[in-house]
């Protein structure tokens, strides 16, 4: 599995002019939050948080396919 260094990504889009408040509001976070990711005392985030916080830094992600019938079996358990 790939990692992605999640505390980077927020310091870089804070040195780069986000403030922590305006940076949780496009990301969904609180203030305090944001401050605590940043400073890697966050060890984990929702895969939504993630992908926000990836594409404020300029990446992309791309998720595979699901097949249909394996949404299907998960609805059912």
């Amino acid at each position: 599995p790939q990692r992605i260094d999640i505390a980077g990504l927020a310091r870089r889009l804070l040195s780069n002019g986000y403030t922590t408040a305006r940076l949780g509001a496009e990301i969904g976070l609180s203030q305090p939050s944001v401050s605590r990711l940043a400073t890697g005392r966050t060890r984990s985030i929702s895969i939504d948080v993630g992908i926000k916080l990836i594409n404020l830094a300029g990446g992309s992600v791309v998720l595979p396919p699901v097949p249909s019938s394996a949404v299907e079996a998960e609805k059912q358990q």
